[in-house]
C-alpha cells in the first residue's frame, strides 16, 4: 500500500479473504498428503500466516518435515511439484486439461528453480513469476489461482499486479 495503514489493510484482507484462504489450503493440503508417507515427523502451523515482501504479502504456512529415511532433493522436488496452486487439482486431469489447452509450453514458468550440490542436498523454490529476457526481448510470466469463488476480471487484476515488479525493472523505475 501507499501508507502503512493502507499495507496493514491489504495484509489483514488478504488473511481474512474466504477464496484466498481455499487456495493456500489446497496446497497446503496437497504438500501434507504428499510428505506423510515419507516422513517421521511433520510439522505444519494449522493456520496461515502473513509474508511480507517489499512490494506483496503472500500466505504462508511454515512446514518442516524429517524424512523417514535420507532423500535427496531431486526426489522430493518430484514428489512435490506442481502445486495445486500451478498445477491444478486434482492432479492429473488439471495438468492434462493445461497440456492440452495451453497454447504455450510454461518453461521456466511455474517450474522448480533452485541448486544442487554433488551430496545431492539443494534448495528449490516455485517460479510462480518469471521473466525469460533474450537481447531486447523479453517474455514475462505469472498467473492466478482459479478457484470456485473466482472472480475472473479480479484475477485479471490480480495477474496484472504480479507482473508490475518485473515491468518496473525492465522500465528501469524499480
Amino acid at each position: 500500500g501507499a501508507t502503512t495503514e493502507e499495507d496493514a489493510a491489504h495484509a489483514a484482507g488478504l488473511l481474512a479473504s474466504a477464496k484466498d484462504r481455499h487456495e493456500h489450503a489446497l496446497v497446503v493440503d496437497a504438500l501434507r498428503r504428499r510428505l506423510l508417507p515419507i516422513t517421521r515427523q511433520l510439522d505444519m502451523a494449522d493456520e496461515p500466516q502473513i509474508l511480507t515482501l517489499s512490494n506483496i504479502h503472500h500466505l504462508h504456512t511454515p512446514v518442516r518435515a524429517t524424512l523417514t529415511e535420507p532423500l535427496g532433493v531431486l526426489p522430493l522436488v518430484e514428489l512435490l511439484h506442481p502445486t495445486p496452486a500451478l498445477g491444478g487439482s486434482p492432479r492429473d486431469l488439471a495438468l492434462a486439461f493445461i497440456q492440452e489447452h495451453e497454447p504455450t509450453l510454461r518453461g521456466w514458468y511455474a517450474g522448480p528453480v533452485g541448486w544442487i550440490d554433488a551430496n545431492l542436498d539443494g534448495s528449490f523454490a516455485v517460479a510462480i513469476r518469471s521473466a525469460v529476457v533474450q537481447e531486447r526481448r523479453a517474455w514475462l510470466y505469472a498467473g492466478g489461482g482459479i478457484v470456485p469463488d473466482s472472480v475472473p476480471q479480479q484475477e485479471w487484476e490480480e495477474t496484472g499486479w504480479k507482473f508490475r515488479p518485473m515491468l518496473a525493472v525492465m522500465k528501469d523505475e524499480s
